[in-house]
């Protein structure tokens, strides 16, 4: 059975910290060339380069993840999908109604493991994005049925409420993942989390209670993980589920994206129900919505 391989980047400043770590769990460090050291411990081999690269070698690594990168704060992203790919259980993450004038905010996190992994893929799980919407609905009651997960619905009220106090999109993004990490945790283990970048991966962590320990990782396309494919999914089936219910509610019909026929049902929903009710039903720091309340 091939070694499993772990590789990250942190400050080389943080070169101090992590040793002093390793050596209070008793690790032996050696010197080894362009790195700092090499740790090792029973089949467990950490090496922290130059360059500030941090590689974990061996069996059973989750542990060692969890325990000695996960309390450290990375200075950016883990380099790309080869991390995750030799990791036997990871969760990913996603959002949808980022770009949406109408409707709430939803971000999922689903968690996968080597075993399960295959399902997905025999499934035809992608990205929601490359999938009908017809076909959205059948994909996520397959998900909920076999994969641990978690679904944040931050309908209009809300969203528009935490908007006001972040005043910032990745911010309230950052929150969105967050709280769906953290829920997830509380059904599975789980040390790491890839997520698609949206931001400075510290707004997650800052928005992360600090009773959980993770080592996040973030990156352009995340989406082509299994992981963050379906909780895309997820996500989307949720965001279609809520426009619906919203249609059925005011007795019309509302547009996914920002497009003109979108600012044509804004007029029609303020004729109909008043200004005062745009709160409820859409994201009122988009430009077109401003634009209307200023009037």
């Amino acid at each position: 059975m091939p070694k499993s391989v772990f590789t990250a980047k942190f400050a080389p400043e943080q070169e101090e910290q992590l040793r002093s770590i390793l050596e209070q769990d008793e690790f032996e460090l050696k010197p080894v060339d362009h790195a700092f050291w090499q740790a090792q411990r029973e089949r467990v081999f950490i090496t922290f380069y130059r360059s500030g690269k941090v590689v974990i070698r061996g069996k059973n690594i989750e542990e060692a993840i969890e325990k000695y990168l996960a309390p450290l704060k990375s200075d950016s992203a883990i380099h790309g999908l080869e991390a995750i790919e030799n990791l036997t259980k990871w969760t990913g993450t996603d959002e949808s109604g980022k770009g949406d004038i109408f409707g709430p905010l939803v971000v999922a996190a689903v968690f996968v493991d080597k075993n399960s992994e295959h399902f997905l893929w025999q499934k035809g799980i992608q990205d929601s994005k490359k999938i009908d919407d017809r076909k959205i609905r059948e994909f996520a009651s397959f998900i909920r049925k076999h994969f641990k997960h978690s679904v944040i619905t931050l309908m209009p009220a809300k969203y528009n409420e935490l908007y006001s106090n972040f005043k910032n999109l990745n911010k309230l993004l950052a929150y969105g993942h967050a709280l769906a990490i953290e829920h997830l945790l509380e059904k599975v283990e789980c040390p790491v989390v890839l997520s698609d970048q949206f931001g400075d991966e510290s707004l997650i962590r800052e928005a992360l209670s600090s009773k959980h320990k993770i080592h996040l990782v973030q990156k352009v396309r995340a989406e082509e993980n299994l992981a963050v494919a379906a909780a895309s999914i997820l996500a989307r089936d949720k965001f279609l589920g809520a426009l619906e219910k919203m249609a059925i509610k005011y007795q019309m019909s509302f547009p996914v994206g920002a497009s003109q026929q979108a600012q044509i049902v804004l007029e029609k929903f303020i004729t109909r129900h008043g200004k005062k009710e745009l709160k409820n039903v859409s994201k009122l720091h988009f430009k077109p919505i401003k634009n209307l309340l200023d009037d």
